[in-house]
């Protein structure tokens, strides 16, 4: 590799130049420290820039004199020295960001080009904001209206938080009637029952008498449904001699009520449903 002073030929400016006295520290940096390619590359093109040769610096001496390339080869083919100053723009930003963050001018070397910039470090000047002094007012009026305002405040809040609970409580009622409505609607009816019970009309229900059954076919006749209801049928439908003979039984508990005879023997029906010979 040819070194950059053979080609730069005599020494730059006065060791005095904030700008050389920069590269130098960049160049000893750690950030530098295992970069000899990127650090030949950067004292080249800073060396040119501070005597004035910038028309110098391109892509094809760069490659003859940092990087070792014969006289006219392809730079087109040979893509070295474009990768390099990438790699070098991407060290000098880690550079300044971390090591150098308190340097006063910054290098930058420009993306198309190699010729590198010395740009001073501008120092954001943060503007001082003017405190505001308010009026000043009496003391009692300002808490007075303070608590007014406070207490106002507090009742509205309150206020739309009732009317939001009484809003909800009305929205849940009404979605859980209309809910128990569809489930009734819903709920299918055996035909039997729509038949004998209708909507707005009085049903009357009898159950069945299986001793009603009995006693008609003891006695011979039907039993009408007023004559049911009042009772009547079971001292009215017999004959006296019937009504008697209950009358004497009811003194043991149980209530004949027909004498049957029946294949020569004789029986009695008891109001319990059994039946005795005589």
């Amino acid at each position: 590799m040819i070194s950059a002073a053979k080609e730069v030929g005599p020494p730059g400016p006065s060791a005095s130049d904030p700008r050389r006295a920069l590269v130098d520290r960049i160049i000893v940096s750690s950030t530098f420290a295992k970069c000899e390619r990127l650090s030949s590359l950067l004292a080249y093109v800073c060396d040119l820039t501070l005597h004035g040769r910038v028309k110098e610096i391109n892509e094809q001496k760069i490659g003859e004199a940092v990087f070792g390339r014969p006289r006219n080869y392809d730079s087109s083919i040979d893509g070295i020295v474009r990768t390099q100053a990438s790699r070098l723009r991407q060290r000098l930003e880690l550079y300044f960001s971390e090591e150098g963050v308190d340097e006063p001018i910054r290098i930058v070397i420009p993306r198309g080009g190699y010729v590198p910039v010395f740009e001073p470090r501008l120092t954001p000047v943060v503007p001082m904001s003017t405190p505001t002094v308010a009026p000043a007012q009496p003391s009692d009026k300002l808490d007075v209206r303070g608590s007014f305002w406070r207490l106002r405040s507090a009742a509205i809040a309150w206020s739309l938080v009732a009317v939001l609970l009484v809003a909800m409580v009305t929205i849940l009622l009404a979605d859980r009637g209309a809910a128990i409505k569809g489930q009734v609607a819903r709920t299918p009816v055996h035909p039997l029952w729509s038949q004998i019970f209708v909507a707005g009309q009085r049903t009357l229900e009898v159950p069945g008498d299986s001793g009603l059954v009995m006693w008609q076919g003891l006695v011979g006749k039907s039993v009408g449904l007023a004559e049911y209801l009042n009772g009547d049928y079971r001292t009215n439908l017999l004959p006296r001699s019937l009504n008697l003979f209950a009358g004497r039984c009811g003194r043991h508990g149980r209530a004949a009520v027909y004498l049957h005879r029946r294949s020569g023997s004789s029986q009695v029906a008891l109001a319990d449903g059994t039946v005795r010979p005589k």
